[in-house]
């Protein structure tokens, strides 16, 4: 092989490396962005669940208020029509 062929082959040859080597870099590199991308979206899921978890806590909380003030008045209800049957 003359210097011209050698040189061109190793020119080559260096030059199919960087690009192997390219693309192996690039390709971490979306990997690592892809991976940061579900980490976020998984984040904000989790703040989204927090939010709705404390949401639905304060609801029965309320409702339970309601609850024991619906009994209230139920129960004045009630004496009010035993009192307008003993009226009667």
């Amino acid at each position: 092989m003359s210097d011209d062929t050698a040189g061109a082959v190793w020119g080559l040859g260096g030059m199919a490396l960087l690009i192997i080597v390219f693309a192996l870099v690039l390709w971490a590199g979306v990997a690592v962005w892809r991976a940061k991308a579900a980490l976020g979206r998984e984040q904000e899921y989790r703040r989204l669940a927090d939010r709705a978890t404390a949401a639905q806590e304060e609801t029965a909380r309320r409702l339970d208020e309601l609850d024991a003030q619906l009994a209230s008045v139920r129960r004045r209800l009630e004496t009010i029509e035993v009192i307008l049957k003993e009226v009667e």
